[in-house]
C-alpha cells in the first residue's frame, strides 16, 4: 500500500482564503467522515474571480469527482492523470487491474483558484482541488493460479484544471502529492464507529486462515497472494503435495489502529508459519531430495483494511 507522495508543484497565494469556497461555496458532503471542509474568512458568494463563472467551487469540485470516477475505470496500477498507484509484490507482468473507489467521492473537497503555478503567473480561470480519496485494486500477473493480488492507494488527491467559457477542462491529477500548503484547510478522515478493534481483529484473523488453508503453488516460490509467507522457496523441483501451518496464534499481541491521513485501518502483530511439503524427484527414486520438507516463514506483519460505508475489507496481510 502507498499513500500518494510527492513535491508541490502549485504555490497559492493570499487569495485561497478569500476564494476558496465562493460561489455555491465549497464541496457536497460524501460518506465516512467526508464532507466539505471551509476556509477561514470565506467571502460572500457573490465575490467571483476573474475567468471563473458563478458557482465555480461547485463546479470545479463536481469536475474532479467525474475525473476521479474516470480514474477508478483504469487498467493500470499507475493510470496516467489519475491520484493512485500500488506496488506489485513480483516482478512480472500485470495482466489486469481492477480499481474500486470507495466511499465515492473525493472526502473534505476544497476548491481554490491558482495563483501561481511552477513561478509563471498562470491565465485566468485555473483551478486547483484538493480532497481526500480511497481506492484498492486487485490485478493479475503473468502466471496467476491462486488468487489476485491487492493493494490500496488513499490520501491527498490534487486535480488541475480550466475554465473554457463553459465547462472545466483538462482536469488531471497529479499521479504523486504529498499535501496542500498551509492556506488550504483539508481535514482528515475520521475512523468509522462501525469498526471496533474486535471486528477489525476478526477480519485479520478470517485472512490468516485463508493464508493457510488455500494451496501453495507446488514450483519455485510457496507464496500466497495478499499473505505475509512470500519468500519460501523450494529446494529443488518434483513438490507433489505442500501445505502451510500456523505454528503460533497471529491475533496475540495484535494491535489496531487508523491512519487518518490515508484512511485505513491497519492491525499489526507477529506471525509465525510452516511450510510442510513432499518432494518426489521425477524418474528418480533414489534422489536425496525425495521426502518431507519444512520451510518457516515468520516475523512482523501489517494488515490493511478498508471501510466502504456498509463493510470491512481486508486488502492484504504483508509482511513488515
Amino acid at each position: 500500500m502507498e499513500l500518494t507522495q510527492g513535491n508541490t508543484r502549485t504555490t497559492i497565494g493570499a487569495l485561497v482564503a478569500a476564494w476558496a469556497l465562493a460561489a455555491c461555496g465549497g464541496a457536497p458532503a460524501s460518506t465516512s467522515g467526508a464532507g466539505a471542509t471551509a476556509l477561514p474568512n470565506a467571502p460572500a458568494a457573490s465575490s467571483v474571480p476573474a475567468g471563473l463563472p458563478v458557482g465555480w467551487s461547485t463546479k470545479a469540485i463536481e469536475a474532479a469527482n467525474t475525473r476521479l470516477q474516470s480514474c477508478a475505470q483504469a487498467n493500470t496500477l499507475e493510470p496516467s492523470g489519475c491520484p493512485q498507484r500500488t506496488s506489485r509484490p513480483e516482478f512480472r507482468t500485470v495482466e489486469a487491474a481492477h480499481w474500486t473507489l470507495r466511499n465515492g467521492t473525493l472526502a473534505r473537497a476544497v476548491a481554490a483558484p491558482v495563483t501561481q503555478l511552477a513561478g509563471i503567473a498562470p491565465s485566468p480561470g485555473q483551478v486547483e482541488v484538493y480532497g481526500r480519496y480511497q481506492m484498492d485494486v486487485s490485478y493479475t500477473v503473468s502466471g496467476q493460479s491462486i488468487r489476485p493480488f491487492r493493494g490500496y492507494s488513499g490520501g491527498i488527491a490534487h486535480a488541475t484544471m480550466s475554465w473554457d467559457g463553459h465547462s472545466f477542462q483538462n482536469v488531471q491529477f497529479d499521479l504523486a502529492w504529498s499535501r496542500p500548503r498551509s492556506e488550504v484547510v483539508l481535514a482528515v478522515f475520521a475512523r468509522p464507529n462501525e469498526v471496533s478493534d474486535a471486528v477489525a481483529l476478526a477480519a485479520v484473523k478470517t485472512g490468516f486462515e485463508d493464508c493457510v488453508t488455500l494451496p501453495p503453488p507446488l514450483s519455485n516460490s510457496a507464496s500466497i497472494p495478499n499473505c505475509p509467507q512470500g519468500y519460501v522457496y523450494y529446494v529443488v523441483t518434483g513438490v507433489t503435495v505442500a501445505r502451510w501451518v500456523l505454528t503460533n496464534d497471529p491475533m496475540q499481541g495484535a494491535l489496531v489502529s487508523f491512519n487518518t491521513e490515508g484512511g485505513y485501518f491497519a492491525v499489526t502483530g507477529n506471525f509465525s508459519m510452516n511450510l510442510n511439503y513432499h518432494i518426489t524427484v521425477p524418474n528418480n527414486p533414489g534422489a536425496f531430495a525425495n521426502g518431507d520438507h519444512t520451510g518457516q516463514a515468520a516475523g512482523k506483519y501489517t494488515a490493511t483494511l478498508v471501510w466502504d460505508g456498509h463493510q470491512l475489507h481486508l486488502i492484504k496481510i504483508e509482511e513488515s
